[in-house]
């Protein structure tokens, strides 16, 4: 790439300046091999040559070794990033599937039509396939995500590496104290329909003191319970994830031991199968709460029975041995 003719700064030099711009401008739209794309790991050099091209316009001279060209991506709001052209594909697509799945249903009606007992076989298998094809992605209400268990709903997260999971929401509670055994689960159950967080402790609390046998001096939430449905009796008892009003310096340590249900509740999902349920139906995703909650009591009376059991067996050899011959 060349550059233009320089110009005396002594003499008025404006129009000359505008006829080199204009010339140079035309050159690099013309010039297939001069453009370039300018990208995050250049944009650091091409702003330093316009820079210092301004230097040297302030000198007499224009340089136009910073002049680029860039290729720009048509971007739609709530993409995430990536081309319109994607989202018309996984629309097409999805057109192509649910045609599909209307001829199917078509096909089968059509065949079973006279045989009762085929109709019969069929009305659960139809009827969750025009569930399928008739529900849009912004409706509200239920919607079928799975064909095998269509009980299954679709719980937000809100977090970066898992914005979403599948399953039935379920509420686990534990003591704020830890015991000597170490963290045990006071209470289990499994809430279908995806309720929200604090409409649940209407329910939740008496059967948690039904099943104590006490009654609950305090309930430690985290900030998604804001907003509950606390019985009467227990409205000014239950205190929130960074809650201000009424938190004394024994609640503010209680908070602290809020997050050590955290570590109870991944031992639930991956070491006692609460992560995945292979029961059916609804009253399925209940058991499966409760004996993975039993499970996991069990392995803690378990670890505290052997550690009692090493310290009897160590009390006694010891009095063994000093015990005079």
């Amino acid at each position: 790439m060349r550059r233009c003719a320089c110009f005396d700064p002594h003499e008025t030099g404006l129009h000359s300046l505008e006829e080199c711009k204009k010339s140079r401008t035309s050159k690099l739209l013309t010039d297939d091999h001069g453009s370039r794309r300018v990208n995050a790991m250049n944009l650091k050099d091409v702003l330093g040559d316009i820079q210092s091209d301004r230097d040297n316009l302030a000198h007499g001279r224009f340089s136009s070794s910073g002049l680029t060209t860039a290729t720009l991506w048509h971007r739609g709001a709530g993409s995430g990033g990536r081309p319109l052209h994607q989202f018309k594909r996984a629309n097409r697509s999805l057109r192509k599937l649910k045609t599909c799945l209307g001829r199917v249903i078509r096909d089968i009606r059509r065949k079973t039509s006279g045989h009762d007992d085929l109709r019969e076989a069929f009305v659960r298998p139809l009827y969750l396939a025009e569930r399928v094809l008739s529900q849009d992605r912004r409706q509200r209400g239920r919607k079928v995500y799975s064909l095998h268990a269509p009980e299954v709903e679709c719980i937000g997260k809100g977090k970066a590496h898992k914005p979403y999971e599948f399953g039935v929401k379920v509420s686990v509670a534990t003591t704020v104290k830890h015991s000597a055994g170490g963290q045990f689960v006071a209470h289990v159950a499994a809430l279908p329909g995806n309720p929200y967080d604090g409409h649940t402790l209407a329910t939740v609390i008496p059967q948690m003191q039904a099943l104590l046998g006490n009654v609950l001096d305090r309930i430690i939430t985290d900030a998604g319970y804001r907003g509950h449905n606390a019985p009467p009796e227990h409205k000014f008892k239950v205190y929130t994830a960074g809650q201000k009003r009424r938190v004394t310096e024994q609640i503010k340590r209680e908070f602290k031991r809020r997050s050590a249900i955290e570590p109870v509740i991944g031992h639930l999902k991956d070491d006692h199968r609460m992560g995945r349920n292979y029961l059916a139906h609804s009253s399925g995703d209940a058991i499966n709460a409760v004996l993975a909650a039993a499970g996991y009591n069990f392995r803690r009376l378990i670890a505290w029975l052997t550690l009692l059991l090493l310290r009897i067996l160590s009390a006694l050899s010891l009095d063994l041995q000093l015990k005079p011959a």
